[in-house]
């Protein structure tokens, strides 16, 4: 397998890491391949999670990977000044510009036909992506978020509702990127990312996004972990999409983040694409 790292630029100049395999020695143009897109969870990056274990199969197999960091990998860091970057500040509208930069890159590359495949956010980015995008030849949901809310899922209401009061409060006071310090994962959270989805219009569910594609659908979800919404949304997701080629299936004691269930999740992807969206 040949492994090349390189930076793309979102639309607003971001660079944005990733990596790109291929099998070794393979001479088709990338106009004759099939590649698979994956997009990583939630404050992950392109070298955990799904992407990390699957893709030795899937080159095997014959597909073409790229994986690539939104500007929301990791919780918070640096990268080329003392500015804090990752998930803590990332808008969902540069979540969007991340994903578009991507595909727009393997479309450069002369790729015609892409399959997007996303884990927890990065499947509701995957499927946003999809349903506005009619060169998209698959879309593959791992335990894919129902929507995007900005504090985490399992905050409790009353937590909720006191954080985003919060957070209102400093963004009306210019303190957007100030950071709130949460007790559980993600830990620290913007207010300007904490209250983002609440401008109107702005994040899809993944129900009526899915409902909008009609090319191969792939969902599977575990049925243990840390957020009960989860499975609901594979299945809503899979009920609502008119694709005549879609699959669900529910991995029994597996967790969000398929530990011990790496194998059967592999398998999993690669008959799928083999049956419905074939190496070209």
């Amino acid at each position: 397998m040949h492994t090349e790292l390189l930076t793309v630029r979102a639309a607003d100049g971001t660079p944005l890491d990733g990596v790109h395999y291929v099998r070794d020695g393979d001479a088709r143009p990338p106009s004759e391949r099939t590649v698979v897109n994956f997009l990583h969870g939630r404050s992950m990056n392109f070298y955990v999670g799904v992407q990390r274990f699957a893709a030795d199969a899937l080159v095997a197999a014959g597909y073409d990977v790229l994986a690539v960091n939104r500007r929301s990998a990791g919780v918070a860091g640096i990268r080329d000044s003392f500015r804090g970057v990752g998930d803590a500040w990332a808008l969902w509208r540069e979540h969007r510009m991340d994903v578009e930069a991507a595909v727009r890159h393997l479309k450069e590359l002369g790729y015609r036909r892409i399959v997007l495949a996303g884990h927890s956010q990065g499947g509701l980015l995957a499927g946003d992506h999809a349903a506005k995008d009619p060169d998209v030849a698959g879309l593959i949901l791992a335990s894919p978020a129902p929507t995007f809310a900005g504090l985490p899922s399992t905050f409790a209401d009353t937590q909720r509702a006191e954080f985003t009061e919060r957070a209102k409060a400093m963004v009306a006071q210019g303190k957007g990127k100030d950071l709130l310090f949460l007790p559980d994962w993600p830990w620290i959270i913007s207010a300007a990312v904490a209250v983002d989805h609440l401008t109107p219009g702005l994040v899809i569910p993944l129900s009526e996004l899915t409902a909008r594609f009609e090319g191969p659908l792939l969902a599977f979800c575990g049925d243990t972990g840390h957020d009960a919404r989860l499975l609901p949304a594979s299945r809503a997701a899979y009920d609502r999409s008119p694709s005549p080629a879609k699959r669900l299936e529910v991995l029994g004691g597996c967790d969000h983040f398929y530990v011990g269930f790496e194998e059967r999740v592999t398998g999993l992807i690669r008959d799928w694409l083999a049956q419905h969206v074939p190496v070209a």
